[in-house]
């Protein structure tokens, strides 16, 4: 149910829903808080997935101060993803100007009023990055608890991930990862003349994906699962890194000689960048190789050419515990949920149970 129903409080903000053709891009991706998420580039990528992009232009006292990105799903019940699983990350309210986060849950109030009371949802899930949760150790997701959020008694779970935040210099970053994981696989790597090749050629994605895809099904296959996730599928895949050519996309492979002698790639991975989030999407590596230690130095390498980069944190994108030895911290990352009905908490509960078990 909407939270926000029955509280009555002084509108503050003003909403706008754009049509495409009225879309300012420049605009939206020169704001701070943007991601590849926000970009036209994807954009156009959620369109080729058949899905349709809802974006609201955000006014104060006549001035615009931001916008809401999701993305808009279902035929009779409508429904705004914000992302959609398997398509995203984080999008949500993107700012010109930060704010606390009381007044932030005062926008998404007056924000999901406007949006039921237009008829454009039933229902509205936000994964907010501006207001995650940093720690330094492990807090079980399941009693993790926002005091803001339960004052008004909002909905809301917690995805857990591990990100590594890149203020500091390149040396800083190599002295927070752990010796014996992390730093002597990359030496080791090093001597045994391993090096990482990044895609600078929009012809040459289809052949790097080839093998990508291949490693990730390899890697599935040793966790005894069925088949990678829909957003790790080659179509999905290759949509992806088309479109968010070349600026927003870095892929880059490890190559190495095997016991004979012969060139291989050992392993590959991709990363959709966002100055103030790049997002670790997928990466993976040929078991047959993982005793020449492939992972280490191409995480390192992409850590140092994401740096050049300017980005500001790198999101691991999950909790395996694997990806502490690169000096990572834990963010817990509220997911918050709006139905205008009871009933479409359940409908949605039940339609994620039924493609987790018999579609995935």
């Amino acid at each position: 149910m909407n939270p926000f129903e029955n509280h009555k409080i002084p509108q503050k903000y003003t909403f706008i829903k754009l049509n495409p053709s009225d879309v300012n891009w420049k605009e939206i991706e020169a704001l701070e808080e943007c991601t590849c998420f926000h970009s036209q580039q994807w954009d156009n990528y959620v369109h080729r997935c058949g899905y349709k992009t809802f974006i609201a232009k955000i006014q104060q006292n006549g001035i615009v101060i931001g916008y809401f990105i999701g993305t808009m799903i279902g035929r009779f019940f409508k429904l705004i993803c914000s992302p959609l699983d398997s398509l995203g990350y984080t999008q949500g309210i993107i700012l010109k100007q930060p704010i606390d986060t009381k007044e932030r849950i005062q926008l998404y109030q007056e924000m999901i009023n406007w949006v039921f009371k237009n008829h454009y949802a039933l229902y509205v899930s936000v994964d907010d990055w501006q207001l995650r949760e940093d720690h330094i150790e492990w807090t079980d997701q399941h009693t993790w608890r926002n005091k803001f959020f339960d004052e008004v008694g909002l909905k809301y779970t917690v995805r857990p991930t591990l990100y590594l935040p890149m203020n500091g210099s390149t040396e800083d970053l190599w002295a927070g990862l752990h010796y014996k994981s992390a730093k002597y696989c990359i030496n080791k790597a090093r001597k045994l003349g391993l090096y990482t090749r990044v895609i600078t050629n929009k012809k040459d994605i289809k052949d790097f994906l080839a093998i990508h895809y291949d490693q990730i099904c390899d890697v599935c296959a040793r966790h005894h699962t069925p088949k990678p996730k829909l957003g790790q599928s080659l179509q999905r895949l290759q949509k992806a890194c088309e479109e968010l050519f070349p600026d927003k996309v870095l892929m880059i492979q490890v190559i190495g000689k095997d016991e004979n002698g012969i060139e291989q790639v050992m392993s590959s991975a991709l990363f959709f960048i966002g100055v103030e989030e790049t997002i670790y999407h997928t990466g993976a590596s040929y078991q047959r190789y993982q005793k020449f230690c492939p992972n280490e130095i191409m995480v390192w390498e992409a850590i140092c050419i994401l740096k050049e980069h300017g980005v500001k944190a790198l999101n691991f994108g999950g909790m395996n515990i694997y990806k502490l030895k690169f000096g990572t911290i834990y963010a817990y990352i509220p997911r918050i949920v709006f139905s205008k009905y009871s009933f479409i908490d359940d409908l949605r509960s039940l339609g994620k149970h039924i493609y987790l078990k018999y579609v995935r």
